[in-house]
């Protein structure tokens, strides 16, 4: 994935099909931070990633124009280019923006799902953490699901961040601070975890034989499937080596974690 960041408006290039034998592709560019009549946003726009066949991009904007009725905060957009349409993505289950900051999503590739994070406290009951949470926004069913909450579905107690959802979009990985995720996480250190969308079950993905990382683990990236994730740590080594590192990939389908020799 790619994250662009602090541009003016967010563009997209296309490369033009071109017939064999022809001298070279002949790129365009598109701007896609504007509204579904196309005047561009009045706003910084950044933040981006595109679906699969690259029809659609998520973005964030602090924009006040892109949809109508506006927006008063930075939030997250999907522009579809097959239908040149434009609609807010950060909102709440009665179709509200959030009530404070929503940015770095990342979008499945089919399109259809958008994962962000948010210091928004008006999309889930209860959110009194005082942190960033983790949500996904499901354009299709048109609902909000809280992705970092504890397993009674309350907000987690501490935040969340650095989420991105799987290109299958039945996965989100995320970092946290928050030890009431699951069960057995030590206090003061942050960890990465793994979220599964169609079960609403979380686990716990910064972890070796021994239990979890000593140390705070950051940096979380999902395998298309959601069976592979990736995250750095700077732990006591959670494999025993050598080879040592600080990268290691969680197979969640084994339940075993390896270390990037040499990272």
């Amino acid at each position: 994935r790619f994250l662009v960041s602090l541009l003016a408006a967010v563009l997209v290039v296309v490369a033009a099909w071109l017939p064999v034998g022809a001298a070279g592709a002949d790129p365009t560019t598109e701007r896609v931070s504007v509204a579904t009549g196309g005047q561009p946003g009045d706003g910084i726009s950044h933040s981006v990633d595109v679906s699969s066949d690259a029809t659609v991009v998520t973005f964030g904007s602090a924009a006040a124009n892109l949809v109508p009725g506006g927006s008063t905060t930075f939030d997250v957009y999907v522009r579809d280019r097959a239908r040149g349409a434009t609609e807010i993505v950060s909102v709440n289950a009665a179709g509200d923006s959030g009530s404070s900051t929503s940015l770095r999503p990342t979008i499945s590739g089919d399109g259809s799902r958008v994962a962000f994070d948010s210091i928004a406290t008006n999309f889930a009951p209860g959110d009194d953490n005082r942190g960033s949470d983790v949500f996904v926004r499901d354009r299709a069913q048109q609902r909000t699901v809280l992705v970092s909450a504890a397993p009674d579905g309350t907000p987690a107690n501490s935040a969340s961040a650095y989420s991105e959802i799987s290109a299958d979009g039945r996965h989100v990985v995320f970092a946290s601070g928050a030890t009431d995720l699951v069960d057995g996480v030590p206090p003061g250190v942050g960890q990465v975890y793994l979220h599964h969308l169609d079960t609403g079950q979380t686990e716990l993905v910064s972890r070796g034989s021994d239990g979890p990382a000593d140390r705070s683990a950051a940096s979380p990236s999902v395998s298309r499937d959601g069976r592979y994730v990736v995250f750095q740590t700077f732990a006591t080594p959670l494999v025993a080596g050598p080879p040592f590192g600080y990268l290691y990939v969680r197979d969640t389908e084994s339940d075993v974690t390896t270390v990037v020799p040499g990272s």
